[in-house]
């Protein structure tokens, strides 16, 4: 194969992950989010689905913290999971995979995440919840206006610095600079009809 098929292949197979909006949460702003939340009072079931893994970043602390995961992503990588476009599945599927019921927890694509909003919560049990991993500037827009009065979280859990991610799971590459980026942890229940209540991790 000459050298222009085979960066072609390459180039080609990078911008497909990059049209899927793929960047992976550093582990240790998951481990810094349930160390806060859980010290809170958070209350999560015992199986949490990752409804996009990527490369398992927060699967694997999830069970270091004694979670039983339920693995999917639209596109396997290099972490085993089931095949789905979370977007396109059903509440047959959550039965499937979650028999006994479970919470939604990821770092979903950022220009999707209204639609894992609705989707996620479409999908759970009454006063199960969905987590996700979003830039704090979620918070922003009038279409997303629209959806929190339609659903707003239940909780917000800001992180007092810039949290790392990385596109395409490339820690190596894309951590070198200072990321530049706040973050925060949307808690949103099924059913949940209170104020949103703000807390801040402390990333020291």
């Amino acid at each position: 194969m000459s050298l222009n098929l085979i960066m072609g292949a390459r180039n080609g197979a990078k911008q497909e992950r990059q049209s899927l909006d793929f960047y992976a949460t550093h582990p240790q702003a998951v481990r810094l989010f349930l160390k806060t939340a859980l010290m809170y009072g958070l209350k999560l079931n015992s199986t949490i689905w990752e409804c996009a893994c990527g490369n398992g970043h927060i699967s694997e602390v999830l069970k270091e913290y004694g979670f039983i995961v339920v693995n999917s992503d639209i596109v396997k990588r290099d972490y085993d999971c089931v095949e789905l476009d979370f977007l396109k599945a059903t509440i047959e599927d959550r039965v499937k995979l979650c028999p006994y019921g479970c919470d939604i927890m990821t770092n979903p694509p950022f220009k999707n995440a209204v639609e894992f909003v609705r989707k996620g919560l479409e999908l759970l049990r009454g006063g199960d919840s969905l987590i996700l991993f979003l830039k704090f500037r979620f918070l922003e827009g009038t279409e997303r206006l629209k959806l929190f009065r339609e659903y707003n979280p239940k909780f917000v859990y800001i992180h007092s610095s810039r949290q790392k991610c990385a596109m395409n799971g490339d820690f190596e590459m894309y951590c070198k600079s200072s990321p530049t980026e706040f973050y925060a942890w949307f808690v949103f229940e099924k059913g949940y009809k209170g104020e949103t209540i703000l807390k801040w991790i402390d990333n020291q």
